[in-house]
């Protein structure tokens, strides 16, 4: 019996199966560096009729593994000057 992918080490080319966008991805919302095993995520602007994140595109989601599990992360987050109102969510 297989197991999904599981691994969060961003160290080969593609997403693994267990990572989905909210909608089809464009290519400027993230960069995989494989060199360093990260990926990078880039903000994007809110559609105007967003009224929550259920309506931004740019969210990427990982499948739940389980009923019950435990998630540790790293997060940097650097704004960028040329956006207004840019923030972590």
């Amino acid at each position: 019996m297989a197991t999904p992918a599981e691994s969060d080490e961003f160290n080969t080319r593609s997403l693994g199966l267990q990572w989905q966008w909210q909608a089809n991805p464009k290519a400027t919302w993230w960069f995989m560096n494989t060199a360093k095993g990260s990926l990078r995520l880039y903000s994007d602007k809110m559609p105007d009729s967003a009224k929550n994140l259920w309506d931004a595109p740019n969210i990427l989601l990982q499948k739940w593994p389980a009923e019950e599990f435990v998630a540790t992360t790293k997060l940097s987050f650097t704004p960028n000057s040329k956006l207004e109102n840019e923030k972590p969510v």
